[in-house]
């Protein structure tokens, strides 16, 4: 989401929610502004189950509503004060033939 995103990471005994804002975000005074302000959120909560190093989200609330009632698995380490959570390789949704991988990096703080 850039190189100085900014957001949260929640993460307690029985639920994570997860938000991500993109840099240099404008205010949305058109609707190509506003699908970029889209383009730059990740947001979802959920109960989590830990498999191994996989932190699986039973995802509830979502920004993007087909991840509503999905199961969304995170291979995860912790490296320092920093959680790195990766997805599992999977189809890009604009272009179906290429494959994507996404890593996040968190920075633990209490």
């Amino acid at each position: 989401m850039g190189k100085t995103p900014r957001g949260y990471s929640v993460i307690t005994p029985t639920h994570f929610i997860a938000v991500i804002t993109g840099e240099g975000r404008k205010s949305n005074s058109s609707i190509q502004d506003e699908a970029a302000l889209y383009d730059t959120l990740t947001a979802y909560s959920g109960e989590y189950r830990i498999e191994g190093n996989r932190l699986v989200t039973s995802v509830d609330a979502s920004s993007d509503e087909i991840w509503n009632g999905t199961q969304q698995p995170r291979n995860f380490t912790v490296q320092g004060n920093h959680l790195v959570l990766t997805t599992d390789r999977a189809p890009f949704g604009p272009d179906p033939t290429k494959m994507f991988v996404v890593c996040t990096t968190w920075e633990i703080v209490e």
